[in-house]
C-alpha cells in the first residue's frame, strides 16, 4: 500500500490487499475505523464506525445515532466516495471544492479519509496552478490529518 492508501478506510485498504490474497488482522484493521470519522448529529462530536460498520458512541457526548441518522451519514459518505472515484489530479479545483464542501457537511474535521484524499488532489491542483501558499496549506493539513488516523 502507498502512503496515501494507509490513510484510507479499513474496507478500502482491505480491498486493495485482497488483490494480493492477504487479509490484514492488525489492530488498526480490526478496531473501529478511525479513518471514517463522522459528525455526531447530537453534538457535532466524532462518531467512528465500529469494525462491524455500525456506529460507536460519540467520542464527545457518548450518544449512539439512531438508524435514520446513521443511514443518512453513511449515504452521504457513499455519495462523496462516488464523486471522489471520478476525480483525478486533473479535476478542476471548482469540482474538488464541491466535493470538499460535501464532505464538510458530514465528516468530522480532519477525521475522514475522503477529506484527506480531496486535500491531496487540491494540493496538486494548486501546485499545478503555481498557487504555492494554497498548495502548502493543503500539504500541511494532510500531514496534520495523518496524525489523527
Amino acid at each position: 500500500l502507498s502512503d496515501d492508501d494507509l490513510a484510507k478506510a479499513t474496507s478500502v485498504r482491505q480491498g486493495l490487499l485482497g488483490a494480493w490474497w492477504f487479509t490484514c488482522t492488525c489492530p488498526r484493521c480490526t478496531s473501529p475505523d478511525k479513518a471514517r470519522g463522522l459528525v455526531c448529529p447530537a453534538c457535532c462530536g466524532t462518531i467512528i464506525p465500529g469494525a462491524d460498520g455500525g456506529p460507536t458512541p460519540c467520542q464527545a457526548c457518548d450518544t449512539v445515532p439512531d438508524a435514520v441518522d446513521w443511514n443518512q451519514l453513511t449515504q452521504s459518505e457513499a455519495k462523496a466516495g462516488a464523486l471522489l472515484a471520478s476525480a483525478t489530479s486533473r479535476t478542476p479545483v471548482s469540482q474538488l471544492l464541491e466535493v470538499q464542501a460535501e464532505v464538510g457537511r458530514w465528516a468530522a474535521l480532519g477525521r475522514h479519509w475522503i477529506g484527506f484524499w480531496v486535500d491531496g488532489l487540491l494540493r496538486r491542483a494548486y501546485a499545478r496552478a503555481k498557487r504555492w501558499p494554497l498548495a502548502a496549506w493543503f500539504a500541511e493539513r494532510r500531514v496534520r490529518d495523518l496524525e489523527l488516523v
